[in-house]
C-alpha cells in the first residue's frame, strides 16, 4: 500500500529526464554489421543462397 503522506511517488523504471539520443534512436533500426573478413560483402537470405550486401530481393 503506497505511503498516503506522498501523493503521488515517481515510478522507478520512469526516469526524471531520459536520454534523447536514446529516445531518437529507438525507432531506428539497428545497422547490420559487417565482418571484415567478408570481402565479397555477401549476405545469407532467409532461403540459405547468397546475394550481394545492400541488395534487396
Amino acid at each position: 500500500m503506497p505511503d498516503p503522506k506522498r501523493p503521488n511517488p515517481t515510478p522507478v523504471e520512469r526516469p526524471s529526464n531520459p536520454d534523447p539520443e536514446r529516445e531518437r534512436h529507438q525507432d531506428e533500426p539497428a545497422p547490420r554489421l559487417i565482418h571484415p573478413e567478408d570481402e565479397d560483402r555477401k549476405v545469407r537470405t532467409d532461403k540459405g543462397e547468397k546475394r550481394p550486401f545492400g541488395v534487396m530481393p
